[in-house]
């Protein structure tokens, strides 16, 4: 019998931190998309989605940062380009939520720096989220990827029948007690100790 213990990566809860947000719209940071990788980032969503959002013209602003530049004649979409590691805590902190239409990681970074900027998470489950968003607590996680789902929520918060304020606050809350530094260093000199303790090393 092997036992298997995960532990999640670590955020540095100082540099990622939330700020205070004065945005005229609804503000959704989505990505990253990069040229290689862009579909199984999710960018195919992200149009799709898109395409959905204008028919029914719901006032919000995406931002999407990454190598790859999604070219849209609407005035939906912000490009951000290639953000430096010093700058995205910012860009995190900024939005109001984060859209992650990724198809697959293993333990995302982006979602853990979100969550340590006090940024609730909107995705789908089995993509590699499910240790860090926890549905209607810091995060809204629906069954699969669905744009009708993600439009209605996203109209619910801005006619204010979802408080986002209090999903933010239990995000950094999260980020603290399970991702930082400190606690992820906890973890592994406890995990090491039971390994000796237990003669699973020799």
């Amino acid at each position: 019998n092997v036992k298997v213990k995960k532990i999640l990566n670590s955020v540095d809860i100082k540099n990622f931190k939330p700020l205070k947000k004065n945005n005229k719209k609804l503000r959704i940071l989505v990505g990253p998309f990069n040229t290689q990788d862009k579909i199984r980032k999710g960018y195919d969503l992200f149009v799709k989605l898109l395409n959905y959002i204008k028919q029914k013209k719901l006032d919000i602003k995406f931002e999407t940062f990454g190598t790859f530049k999604h070219h849209d004649e609407s005035n939906l979409v912000k490009n951000n380009g290639f953000i430096k590691k010093k700058d995205l805590s910012k860009l995190y902190a900024k939005s109001d939520m984060y859209l992650f239409l990724s198809k697959g990681d293993n333990s995302p970074n982006t979602i853990a720096e979100s969550l340590s900027c006090g940024t609730p998470i909107i995705t789908f489950k089995n993509n590699g989220t499910d240790d860090y968003c926890i549905n209607d607590y810091n995060s809204f996680v629906l069954k699969e990827f669905n744009e009708e789902k993600i439009f209605e929520l996203l109209n619910k918060i801005l006619n204010k029948k979802i408080n986002i304020k209090l999903k933010s606050i239990n995000a950094r809350l999260f980020a603290k007690k399970h991702l930082s530094d400190n606690s992820i260093s906890k973890k592994l000199n406890r995990l090491v100790n039971e390994t000796i303790e237990n003669k699973y090393i020799k």
